[in-house]
């Protein structure tokens, strides 16, 4: 993975901190535990910058530990495959990573969450909600399927609405539902904001507004 041609490391329970020299590959155990959980990393979403010089297959493995459970995940890439593991079982989706091995990355980009577009603040509630929300993956499918068939219909319309009331109707039903979890998880995330903001700033109070697509 990137520089490192073998490594095994074990993590204190509270807190863990890297430190070493630029290049000694500090970065990159970071990234190998985002793409344990993600099958991708904050700094690439491709496969080549993350293989070492002269290698065609990376691998990363892990055990999260939750109480007395253990849950053994694995991840194997190359160019043509991915293999993901899960307790020695192949899995089918990275779905299930990501729901033992919850990650929030803080790093140079993220002050695009304020300064970027409506995007990226939909994929932190979306990403919140799903770790929280056994279901919202699933609703988060439907939805998207539902917005791909009838942008689809839109397309190929041609004077007919034949189609679009029914996918836009289900658009409608399953958006209030996502709707809902991401202004569930928006009202937790506005009570540490403030708390931290009277904390940090108590010069400057700074509030935090959640607006959806349409009016109430």
């Amino acid at each position: 993975f990137r520089v490192i041609k073998h490594l095994e490391l074990s993590f204190a329970e509270s807190a863990t901190l890297f430190y070493g020299e630029n290049g000694a590959g500090k970065t990159s155990i970071l990234e190998a535990i985002d793409f344990l959980s993600r099958g991708r990393t904050f700094r690439s979403r491709r496969l080549a910058p993350l293989l070492r010089r002269g290698s065609q297959t990376l691998t990363v493995g892990g055990t999260v530990v939750e109480g007395n459970h253990a849950t053994r995940l694995g991840i194997q890439k190359t160019a043509g495959k991915t293999i993901l593991r899960c307790n020695q079982e192949k899995a089918k989706s990275i779905s299930g990573h990501a729901s033992h091995l919850p990650i929030v990355c803080m790093h140079p980009d993220s002050h695009q969450l304020i300064q970027g577009g409506a995007l990226n603040r939909r994929n932190y509630l979306d990403w919140s909600a799903f770790h929280v929300e056994p279901d919202f993956l699933l609703r988060w499918r439907k939805y998207n399927k539902c917005l791909r068939q009838r942008n689809y219909i839109l397309r190929q319309m041609g004077g007919t609405t034949r189609g679009l009331a029914e996918w836009t109707q289900k658009l409608s039903i399953i958006g209030e539902s996502i709707d809902q979890a991401r202004s569930k998880i928006f009202k937790e995330v506005n009570t540490i904001f403030a708390e931290y903001n009277d904390k940090l700033l108590p010069e400057a109070k700074i509030s935090l507004n959640y607006y959806r697509g349409w009016p109430s």
